[in-house]
């Protein structure tokens, strides 16, 4: 970075008063920092810069709008890249998170920035999260049907206080899609 402190110090110092207009004097000075600041990796925010130089982003967009314009295409491409990267990298997680999941952690409150920016990324981790879901279900519908089984076997009308000493997890019996199978299963050995 060539930006010497004495430069951004006198800016600071002079815009105390009025963070609003530059002064004449100011204008190169504050176009320097500006220009300094397109060249930086990663690029700054064009708040980062506003502070750099004492003003608010809506001076420089004021004074500079071709410049304003350019850090702000820089700095939202910057970001949108490392968004991307962490995005696609949660499709190679062992245990799949949900998109609503995944965007808190991003710091986002809900997940429609995420959709609108990447559809195909957040396409892709939703069904890949939904198989997860559906492969969970399925197994726990296939642990209720062989403990109702067995609990037929044993002479016993299965249902959901019977089964549970055969499951894993007691307390799945009380989800519907395991109180649905139970009564798939039955109907199947003949009970009503």
């Amino acid at each position: 970075m060539c930006i010497r402190n004495s430069q951004t110090a006198s800016i600071n110092s002079e815009n105390k008063q009025s963070k609003k207009y530059f002064k004449h004097s100011q204008i190169l000075e504050a176009e320097y920092i500006v220009n300094d600041a397109l060249q930086e990796f990663p690029p700054p925010s064009i708040y980062e810069v506003a502070t750099r130089i004492g003003c608010y982003f809506t001076t420089i967009k004021a004074n500079f709008p071709e410049l304003y314009s350019l850090l702000q295409i820089r700095y939202d491409c910057y970001k949108n890249k490392g968004l991307k990267d962490k995005l696609e990298a949660t499709l190679h997680e062992e245990s799949p998170r949900s998109m609503l999941q995944i965007s808190k952690s991003l710091g986002f409150k809900s997940s429609d920035r995420l959709y609108r920016e990447f559809p195909d990324i957040c396409y892709q981790i939703s069904s890949r999260y939904q198989n997860y879901i559906d492969q969970i279900v399925q197994s726990k519908c296939q642990e209720v049907r062989n403990a109702a089984i067995k609990v037929h076997e044993s002479g016993k009308e299965p249902n959901s206080g019977n089964i549970a000493v055969f499951l894993a997890h007691p307390g799945i019996r009380r989800n519907p899609y395991a109180q649905a199978e139970l009564a798939k299963v039955k109907h199947e050995l003949g009970y009503k």
